[in-house]
Parts: structure tokens; C-alpha cells; sequence
């Protein structure tokens, strides 16, 4: 039975009753005495109080819970129409986010395991390259696969790469994946993940260029609009429903369907929380870093001429692949736009690092795929064992 389907037969169930007994129920309580201090509540539970008790749960666990990449940095505007309409933008981003979390809820926890993975992998593989030059920590990871470090490159270069791109897109038999990080290098900013750091990185001899950037941990956090409070006051929400159903299933009263669907997304909303919790939330900003003529092989060879097509091939190789919507973006991304064209939330980064690869034969060297994959099945054991439990 799908979740929609489940949670529309919950509400009925709830809100319907056999045709023997009362349409309605209204508790007969007394006024409480003058100079009553506290008065406890009824020892009864309404229908709302249930309803409204249980939905708002579920939308704190699906709306509140979402760690989307950085968006698309729009020009300045005057206009209340264009702020309208980009705020509108912004809003429809969560809604669909939300709505696919209530549709497939253990999507979130697998997508949550494998940037997790990606990130720790991320660290590793960047550590190996500078060291003690500079630091790069789990943050600096999850914020470059959120596409929070971009590079800007000057105009004139813009317009070669331009030409170079299109040379290559007409000349090599692309996957849509590398069609679309292909098409990010004809625009004067490049959002480029961990794994495209690392590459350009690992290229230089001198990080003078601009390489990494020099931004403490410290800095990144204070960028998180999710904050700690926020999330400890989640959690406390969803381990109190956890505990009063527990409580009611040892004192041998009923729960209604609503309620352990509410419990089965509190339990993967818990583990989607605990995966996420070293990434930042909620970021709309970026961190802009200036390149020279070249910024892949200049120092490779001295002469800051284009990068070579292997060069822009293996780039392209190493950035994010898409799930959904591929052709709809191969076709939005061709614009000299303002800003970069932003890495999607449902961007699967090349991870070859991690401890997967005795099943390179199934994630065709993408490992994280496998991670999310996972992370998915797992997720949805949980969802399903809990209504199979109760």
C-alpha cells in the first residue's frame, strides 16, 4: 500500500465510525472551583486533538527537515513583482521537496546516508592533496557538494571556454549527466563539488590561484539556518510521540493508523536527522573564488593555456549526476546567466573512495549511488516494519 494511499485511509478510519454508535462525543466537564490554580485536562482525547497532534508532526518531519543545496543566485531587483515571483519559486522548491518526502519518506534517509559517506570520502581524499596547507574539514565538503564554493572566471576566458565546450559537445558522445557539467563550463561561474575540487586541486602546484578557499569550520557553521535548537526541538517532538505510543501499547489502550503512520515518519525523520547533522542548512549564499586565465592546467603548463579536452572531459566525468528531470536541465543550463547554474538536490557526487568497491560491477564506480540505494532499502524496512508491527 503506498503512503498517500495509507494516510487517506487513516484519516477515514478516524474521522468515520460504525453506523451503531453516536456521530459525536462531547466530554461533560465541570467548571473547576474558584481559586483553582491548575486544572488538568479531560481524560479523554479528541478527534482533532489527534488529528492536529499527528499532521503537524508529519509536516514538521517532512517540511522542516529538508537540507537543500545552495539555489540559484538571482540579480538585484527593485521590482515587487520579481521578488514576488522568485519568492513563490523558492516556496514551490520546498513544497515539492516535502511533498516527494510524504510520498517516498525513505528516499530522504538514503539520499542523508549517501552524502554522508560522500562527505567523510570527500575529507579524505582532499586531506591527501593539502594537508597541512589547508584545512578542509566535513563541512567544507558537504558545503562544495551543496555548490557553495564557485569559481569565477574572467570574460575573455568565459568566451573560449564557450567555444571549447561547444567543440567538445559536438565532437564527443556525452551521458546527460556530463552533457549538463559540460554546459556549467560556458558560464562565468563554476559551482563544482568536492570531487572537482580535489581534481583541480590535485593539478596545481601552487594553491596561489585562489585553490581552496581559506574559510574556518567555525564560519560555515554560522551559516546554518537550521541550527542546533531547532533540531533538538524536533527530535524532543518525535521522541514524545515515540514514547506516548509505547506508553499506550504497555498500558494496553488503543492507537489509531494515523498514529503509527506518524510514528513510521518520526522514526525516519529521527534517522534522516541524525545523518544530516553535521550539514548545514538552509544556505543561499556562496562563496565566490577567482580564478586566473586558467584554472585547471596554467600551472601545469606554465602557459595558462585552455585545458586540454581530457582535462574538461574528466572535470565533467568527476561532477554530479542527475536522477530526475536530466533533459529538462540539459536544456536550462545553456544560459550566460548571472550566477552558476546551481547544483540539484537530487545530485548523486562521484565518490570512488569509498568502502564499496567490491560492488564497482553494480554502481558502475559511482558509489555513492549504492550508499543511497542503501540508505533507501533500509528506510524502507523501517517505514514498512513499523506498520507491520503494529
Amino acid at each position: 500500500m503506498t503512503t498517500p494511499t495509507f494516510l487517506c485511509r487513516s484519516l477515514v478510519c478516524l474521522l468515520c465510525v460504525e453506523a451503531s454508535q453516536a456521530l459525536s462525543f462531547k466530554p461533560n466537564c465541570t467548571l473547576p472551583p474558584p481559586g483553582t490554580n491548575y486544572v488538568s485536562a479531560p481524560n479523554t482525547r479528541s478527534t482533532l486533538t489527534i488529528l492536529w497532534s499527528n499532521l503537524s508532526t508529519i509536516l514538521l518531519c517532512t517540511w522542516s527537515i529538508q537540507h537543500l543545496n545552495v539555489p540559484a543566485m538571482r540579480p538585484d531587483t527593485d521590482s515587487a513583482l520579481e521578488k514576488m515571483k522568485r519568492s513563490i519559486l523558492d516556496f514551490r522548491i520546498k513544497v515539492k521537496w516535502m511533498l516527494l518526502t510524504i510520498l517516498v519518506p525513505e528516499y530522504l534517509v538514503g539520499k542523508a546516508f549517501g552524502e554522508r559517506l560522500a562527505a567523510k570520502a570527500g575529507v579524505k581524499a582532499m586531506f591527501a592533496l593539502v594537508s597541512e596547507r589547508v584545512t578542509w574539514e566535513e563541512v567544507h565538503a558537504y558545503m562544495a557538494n551543496m555548490g557553495y564554493f564557485v569559481l569565477q572566471i574572467d570574460n575573455d576566458t568565459k568566451a573560449q571556454f564557450k567555444d571549447e565546450v561547444a567543440n567538445i559537445l559536438g565532437a564527443l558522445t556525452l551521458s546527460n549527466s556530463e552533457k549538463m557539467n559540460m554546459l556549467r563550463f560556458a558560464q562565468p561561474y563554476w559551482a563544482l563539488n568536492n570531487t572537482q575540487w580535489s581534481m583541480i586541486v590535485g593539478t596545481q602546484a601552487d594553491l596561489d590561484f585562489a585553490g581552496l578557499p581559506e574559510v574556518s569550520s567555525e564560519q560555515l557553521q554560522k551559516l546554518d539556518k537550521g541550527g542546533t535548537l531547532v533540531k533538538v526541538l524536533a527530535l524532543s517532538q518525535i521522541t514524545y510521540l515515540i514514547v506516548q505510543l509505547v506508553a499506550r501499547k504497555v498500558a494496553d489502550l488503543p492507537s489509531t493508523q494515523l498514529e503509527i503512520a506518524t510514528l513510521a515518519f518520526s522514526a525516519l525523520s529521527f534517522a534522516t536527522y541524525f545523518l544530516y547533522w553535521n550539514r548545514p542548512q538552509g544556505i543561499e549564499t556562496i562563496h565566490i573564488i577567482k580564478a586566473r586565465e586558467n584554472p585547471i592546467s596554467q600551472f601545469r603548463s606554465g602557459q595558462g593555456e585552455l585545458p586540454s579536452t581530457d582535462d574538461m572531459e574528466r572535470l565533467a566525468a568527476l561532477g554530479p549526476t542527475y536522477s530526475w528531470l536530466s533533459d529538462h536541465r540539459a536544456k536550462t543550463y545553456g544560459y550566460d546567466g548571472f550566477g552558476p547554474a546551481p547544483i540539484p538536490n537530487d545530485a548523486i557526487h562521484l565518490a570512488g573512495s569509498l568502502p564499496l568497491h567490491d560492488f564497482s560491477h553494480v554502481t558502475g564506480s559511482n558509489d555513492e549511488a549504492f550508499a543511497m540505494a542503501f540508505g533507501t532499502m533500509v528506510g524502507g524496512m523501517l517505514f514498512g516494519g513499523l506498520h507491520y508491527l503494529a
